[in-house]
């Protein structure tokens, strides 16, 4: 971990949703200072998530149990999500809305709406 952290302004957002997915998969919580880190390079880059990072990134956040830290985390990720959901494919819009319902998060209105969306339109994808 201490090697990812002193990398991590080389971390891509796929990378970042990678390693949060990589650690839920394996059952293991990331320590706090690599979970700091993956949150800060997160929010300086969430500008290039795309909707697969960001599906990964909240499904092993839920998946681990743990709610982002930093709360601006979470905001920044709703926004792109919505920015960004003419991209998502249905197991995204269904990881999101697991995701929120496992960490007991009420997704915004914003989000719902763009979810709700997007599932219509991908009704037969389902």
């Amino acid at each position: 971990e201490d090697r990812a952290v002193a990398q991590m302004d080389a971390f891509t957002p796929q990378a970042i949703a990678n390693t949060v997915w990589g650690y839920a998969k394996l059952g293991e919580r990331p320590g706090d200072q690599l979970l700091s880190a993956l949150e800060g390079q997160a929010l300086v880059n969430m500008n290039e998530f795309n909707p697969q990072d960001i599906a990964n990134t909240i499904w092993g956040y839920a998946s681990l149990g743990i709610t982002p830290r930093n709360k601006q985390l979470l905001a920044a990720m709703e926004r792109r999500a919505v920015a960004t959901m003419g991209g998502f494919i249905p197991m995204g819009v269904t990881n999101i809305l697991w995701a929120y319902a496992t960490l007991g998060e009420q997704p915004g209105h914003g989000l719902l709406a763009a979810l709700k969306s997007q599932a219509v339109s991908k009704i037969g994808a389902f």
